[in-house]
């Protein structure tokens, strides 16, 4: 006994030879106990089994998602116009022009090898097209006149929209920023809006200073989501429960903080 009351571990240690003896003896000589108890074993294994199966199905279910959910990749790049004029762009590789035209990337290669789109002068570091949202939108009308696009999988608006807005951070510091909408973070860390809206509503993630004033949108910078996505590829594609998710808010937080959005707000 505790002085809270009865401890059931105790008593056990105390009466569970005597109780499982009790119980052998009584299961060998009557058989409705018996078959009572093998019925039970029956139906807790059918229990487990049906579990286990619905588990592994929704898992299979899950990845199929998570695999054709890819986030957006966008990089800054400084350019020089026709005035010789530099300015600093927002960019998309030619994976996510591919994926907001419908087709493959071997196709805009060939495409533009063959002369039907025109090439793009802008080049990362390690020779890979970028594209400015402008010549994406110039060569889907160029396909589309041409009708080589599937109209169907051509995706509208080149989603993600992306928003430049000057942004007030935790220093003081005032910078003009490219924010993306919350999709773009469900995207990178393969979930669905509704699991991140959850996520938020539980208090496990922290929502974000920045709100689109238009339609009250979540918006995120590209530093802030790749915070989430570190804390959350570190706890694997199939966590499950409180225990697992402990720590990812401070953790996520204490990222925030460190590039200074924590306390920042827009700035117009």
């Amino acid at each position: 006994m505790t002085e809270q009351g009865f401890d059931f571990k105790e008593w056990y240690g105390e009466h569970g030879k005597k109780l499982n003896k009790g119980r052998r003896d009584r299961y060998s000589l009557d058989p409705e106990y018996k078959a009572r108890v093998l019925a039970q074993n029956k139906a807790s294994r059918e229990k487990r089994r049906t579990s286990q199966a619905s588990r592994k199905a929704e898992e299979r279910k899950a990845q199929k998602v998570r695999v054709r959910a890819r986030p957006w990749k966008i990089v800054e790049r400084v350019i020089q116009d026709k005035n010789g004029v530099e300015h600093t762009v927002k960019v998309f590789t030619i994976g996510a022009l591919a994926r907001a035209l419908g087709c493959s990337v071997q196709a805009v290669r060939l495409w533009e090898r063959h002369g039907v789109i025109p090439k793009t002068p802008i080049r990362s570091g390690k020779g890979d097209r970028l594209y400015t949202v402008e010549q994406m939108e110039m060569i889907q009308k160029l396909l589309m006149q041409q009708g080589k696009l599937d109209e169907n999988k051509v995706r509208e608006g080149f989603s993600p929209k992306v928003f430049h807005r000057k942004v007030k951070f935790a220093n003081g510091r005032v910078k003009e920023t490219v924010l993306v909408r919350v999709g773009v973070l469900a995207k990178a860390v393969k979930r669905t809006i509704i699991t991140v809206d959850q996520m938020e509503q539980r208090g496990v993630l922290p929502t974000t200073p920045f709100r689109a004033s238009s339609r009250k949108y979540r918006l995120y910078t590209i530093g802030m989501i790749k915070v989430v996505k570190k804390a959350m590829d570190a706890r694997g594609e199939t966590t499950r429960g409180s225990d697992q998710w402990h720590g990812l808010l401070e953790e996520v937080l204490a990222g925030w903080e460190k590039i200074g959005v924590v306390g920042a707000s827009l700035a117009d």
